[in-house]
């Protein structure tokens, strides 16, 4: 299983992801293992982002699916890459000499 199952990313932004390998015996999971580092890692779009072992980076807006590949079995996180979002602060004065943020 990979987690987180979904993310959003600004472009240039990285995240990791993790991948954990559980067992069912007698109808009973197990605590899992984490095999994140042991994975077969892939991007279905690397034009949105890119995977580097479990490090995905975005690089252009729109959404790709991760997939983690791990003893035959696929897990996979949905990565949405935004635009890099700013916020414009403007200095204004009270008319007293007194600066503020508007």
């Amino acid at each position: 299983v990979v987690s987180p199952p979904s993310t959003e990313l600004n472009i240039g932004e990285s995240t990791s992801l993790k991948a954990t390998y559980y067992c069912i015996t007698n109808g009973v999971r197990d605590a899992g293992s984490d095999v994140t580092s042991g994975a077969r890692w892939s991007s279905s779009d690397s034009s949105v982002a890119t995977v580097e072992g479990c490090s995905v980076k975005g690089k252009s807006p729109g959404t790709t699916t991760v997939s983690a590949s791990y003893r035959g079995l696929t897990s996979s996180s949905q990565i949405t890459v935004i635009q890099n979002s700013s916020i414009g602060v403007e200095p204004g004065w009270d008319g007293e000499d007194n600066m503020h943020l508007n």
